[in-house]
């Protein structure tokens, strides 16, 4: 039955599309616990002397779970467990053209043992099949279902597997489930945030543009950091309690806190390094109004509300990007939102960038990440409502609501109907103690928990604390965390100066002419609508960047529809994304004109 042949085979035809894979499967390990017996037409695999699959019939067991698919174009499907490799070929031949399967095999030992004594190629070669197994499968699981969506195939929830997987790999399999629904609960909740927040960002981002150009860019933190810790600051109501400590853990550490936390930062005299203003709405522009004198940098991104970069001069604004990192055989793509691609495009510069997903203070811990910190510590992150309170007490946003308060309306009653709304959920914090929390910050526990493991950096919680318990971190006290670094504040103003000295540099001249080339292509839309290229984009590439829910539509119409349509919805999208397009490529000339 084993074929060394056929394992190099195969080996050769996953070495172009999953490279990870391969050199996990070039070591044969001394004990093999899965075997293949019987004959080339009855195969028998044995995982540890137990049979994973039906004896009477492999392929009819097979049939039976892939008919429980509902296939339909554009999705992803996930098989768990390969074993003979029956129920990858009974779900590869129920799948539409444009949709993808991914197939989990837990343990890389069956994986081998059926490469070896199997025949797969007709699976091998299908494109549409992304393999994932290895010691590491969990991530690369995560990575197959970023690849699948951003292919246009969004994941479906059910997970077809083998009885017999489900027996002997049930606490693999639930962790499959698990990924499988926080990924599809994130896209969820990403892509209502996109279609409700992407002509805000649009808009926001033409009017940062004179901020952008004249900022200094994220990118010059990259390894700016090196045996610095960060402490990332919060505004959660545990941060009252750590206060008195803020001015000793800025003599050691970068200071890094979120726009809501700013106000009770400075009222107890510790001024932070920088504020992170990330967030696109009116509401986050309240953080910093009525502010005394400080000396915190601004690191603020493209689509921030216009008004808050603003309030900082130049020499004190850091500008970044923020994107989604997909990552491929070919290394990390930077899939970044709205019309970030064109400004990159046009001005031929990278800012650097932040990575998206969840909360304000996960940028802060991307931040950290590129800066090559020592470790990261939290304060007043607590993703969630202990004490039934939201916000430490010095927010703006507390003040807001205590500045309402009448004989009708307490303060009291007003959080009870804030919190109403939100928290939804009784889950386990630190200490074991239940506090209340809801799905989106659930999300964000997962987020810094996932950060925290793909990263490697140090991470803790630095004092008291009574939110979520957090995965990979632990618990110190302001002492315990300060006694293990010797940095100090001259060195860490040092390298804050050097990171936000140097300004971008641009080639006008080239600049204006590719701004030109745009605006003869988008005219061009006017009079001749089957134009399908603007610039360097085609045009449903153009129709994304400038409209997220129209160019939903549009790849929907062109991926289920006959081609004789696809003229008029490209018509029909096109108009539809003139006035993104117009409005930002106005404030880059007007923005270019004020550098």
């Amino acid at each position: 039955m084993r074929d060394l042949r056929r394992f190099r085979t195969h080996v050769e035809i996953l070495k172009h599309s999953h490279p990870e894979l391969v050199v996990e499967l070039a070591p044969e390990p001394p004990v093999q616990p899965a075997e293949i017996s019987g004959t080339a037409d009855q195969p028998v695999l044995k995982w540890n002397g137990k049979t994973m699959h039906s004896v009477k019939s492999p392929e009819g067991e097979a049939q039976q779970v892939a008919d429980r698919m509902s296939p339909e174009p554009a999705r992803a499907y996930v098989a768990f467990g390969l074993g003979l490799g029956h129920l990858a070929e009974a779900a590869r031949k129920r799948l539409p053209e444009r949709s993808a399967l991914i197939v989990i095999e837990p343990d890389l030992r069956i994986l081998r043992e059926t490469l070896t004594c199997i025949d797969l190629r007709p699976l091998l070669f299908d494109n549409r099949i992304r393999w994932v197994s290895g010691k590491n499968w969990p991530e690369y699981f995560r990575r197959a279902l970023r690849q699948a969506d951003e292919s246009g195939c969004r994941p479906v929830t059910a997970i077809l597997n083998l009885p017999a997987y489900g027996i002997y790999f049930g606490p693999a399999l639930t962790e499959t489930r698990g990924i499988l629904a926080q990924f599809i609960n994130e896209r969820d909740i990403d892509t209502g945030t996109r279609k409700e927040l992407w002509h805000l960002w649009n808009a926001n981002l033409a009017n940062n543009l004179p901020a952008l150009l004249s900022s200094a860019p994220v990118r010059n933190f990259v390894a700016a950091f090196d045996q610095i810790p960060v402490v990332l600051v919060g505004a959660g109501p545990s941060l009252d309690a750590c206060l008195p400590e803020m001015r000793r853990l800025r003599e050691r550490a970068l200071i890094v806190a979120v726009d809501t936390a700013l106000a009770p930062l400075l009222d107890a005299d510790c001024n932070p390094d920088l504020v992170l203003a990330m967030d696109a709405q009116e509401e986050n522009a309240r953080d910093f109004l009525n502010l005394p004198n400080h000396s915190a940098r601004l690191l603020f991104d493209a689509f921030c509300y216009p008004s808050i970069p603003c309030l900082y001069p130049a020499a004190a604004r850091i500008a970044s990007q923020t994107g989604h990192v997909l990552s491929d055989i070919r290394g990390e793509t930077v899939v970044r939102n709205g019309f970030l691609p064109a400004l990159e495009y046009l001005l031929d510069f990278e800012f650097g960038f932040l990575q998206n997903g969840g909360s304000v203070i996960t940028a802060g811990y991307d931040l950290a990440r590129i800066a090559g910190c020592a470790a990261v510590g939290l304060v007043g992150v607590d993703l969630s409502f202990p004490g039934y309170r939201m916000y430490s007490r010095g927010t703006n946003r507390s003040r807001y609501h205590m500045s309402i308060v009448n004989r009708h309306e307490t303060c009291e009653s007003k959080f009870f109907d804030e919190l109403s709304e939100k928290a939804k959920l009784r889950v386990e914090g630190i200490g074991g103690k239940p506090v209340w929390s809801d799905r989106v910050l659930i999300l964000y526990k997962h987020w810094m928990e996932d950060a925290a493991a793909k990263t490697r950096l140090p991470s803790c919680i630095v004092g008291p604390a009574h939110g979520l318990a957090l995965k990979g971190y632990a618990q110190v006290s302001v002492d315990e965390f300060l006694g293990r670094f010797s940095s100090s504040r001259d060195q860490i103003e040092t390298r804050l100066n050097r990171a936000t000295a140097a300004r971008p540099e641009f080639n006008q001249p080239a600049a204006r002419a590719r701004l030109a080339e745009l605006r003869r292509d988008l005219s061009g839309l006017e009079t001749n609508p089957a134009i399908d290229k603007i610039g360097p984009f085609d045009l449903v590439r153009w129709v994304d960047m400038a409209s997220y829910e129209v160019g939903e539509r549009l790849r929907t119409v062109c991926s289920v529809e006959p081609e004789s349509e696809h003229l008029k919805r490209r018509q029909q999208a096109s108009r539809a994304c003139l006035q993104w397009a117009r409005l930002f490529l106005d404030g880059l000339e007007s923005a270019l004109d004020q550098v």
